[in-house]
């Protein structure tokens, strides 16, 4: 999302407005899971260490 002037307020382009270039590919959403995954795993056995 990028912001944008409009009117008086800021508002926010909507989703179809993002040129595809910028647009998250289904393998790109499957990497970003991934990662929350493991940082989560990683937080839980800090969290267990305290």
């Amino acid at each position: 999302m990028e912001l944008g002037q409009k009117g008086k307020g800021l508002t926010f382009k909507l989703h179809h407005d993002v040129p595809k270039r910028y647009k998250a590919t289904a393998a790109d959403t499957a990497r970003f899971e991934k990662f929350l995954k493991i940082m989560i795993k990683k937080l839980q056995r800090l969290l267990a260490k305290i």
